[in-house]
């Protein structure tokens, strides 16, 4: 009985898949007030569905429907790429939010069960309601963007290469890389190894990652990167 029931094909209500593809549609829609967070929601939701449904139908549907609305947002962002002098620190700010707050079932919030708000006095985060103003509805298409982009990737099975941006041919920096602090925000600190092993260091201000690194005594003003990690995968215990 065991091993048959283990057999048995799970299958998903085509109605409850045609209700999360709504809202992924909803996203390309120009006048829809639909928020960052039902969004995220939804897409997490499809990629648990097909974790336990092996239904190449639904595989495809999902892919499909993912990959028009990711054009359709990559046509709208290309309306400010170029006109918009904040465009790439917009970008930039939101990816590192994208990267970091993942949603998280147990502290939604209540917020979702209510109606949207678009006031920043509401004390909530831009991705939990409406924007209000200019920069926030940009703000809110790039959310919207990175999404879409996250789950079209993720049916395709594709790697992610191209985020966070770089900068002409520069790559992410590693360990013994030769950094130029000027323009740089340090904050001095000492590595503790153990007790007899006291390393002086200086930590460097980055949005995505954490730096550390020694001063250079050949060249005043460039550093030796002596560690690096992403921030969304460093623990601190204080």
């Amino acid at each position: 009985m065991i091993i048959s029931s283990l057999e048995t094909p799970v299958s998903c209500d085509e109605r409850i898949i045609e209700a999360l593809l709504s809202i992924v549609d909803a996203a390309g829609n120009e006048e829809s007030r639909l928020r960052p967070v039902t969004l995220e929601l939804a897409c997490l939701v499809l990629r648990q569905i097909l974790l336990v449904v092996d239904h190449d139908q639904m595989h495809s549907l999902i892919a499909n429907k993912a990959s028009h609305i990711l054009t359709c947002f990559i046509d709208r962002l290309g309306l400010y790429v170029n006109s918009e002098n904040l465009f790439l620190e917009w970008f930039e700010d939101e990816y590192a939010e994208f990267e970091i707050n993942h949603i998280k079932l147990e502290t939604i919030g209540y917020e979702l069960l209510l109606p949207p708000c678009n006031t920043v006095m509401s004390g909530l985060a831009l991705h939990k309601r409406l924007p209000s103003g200019f920069e926030e509805r940009i703000r809110t298409i790039i959310q919207f963007y990175f999404h879409i982009r996250k789950l079209a990737k993720d049916m395709s099975g594709e790697v992610e290469t191209e985020l966070p941006l770089k900068v002409g041919n520069n790559v992410a920096v590693e360990v013994g890389d030769c950094i130029n602090l000027n323009n740089s925000d340090l904050l001095s600190c000492v590595v503790v190894l153990n007790k007899n092993e006291r390393l002086p260091r200086f930590l460097v201000t980055d949005r995505l990652q954490l730096i550390l690194v020694e001063p250079d005594s050949r060249k005043a003003g460039w550093a030796i990167v002596r560690f690096v990690g992403l921030l969304q995968v460093r623990t601190c215990n204080i």
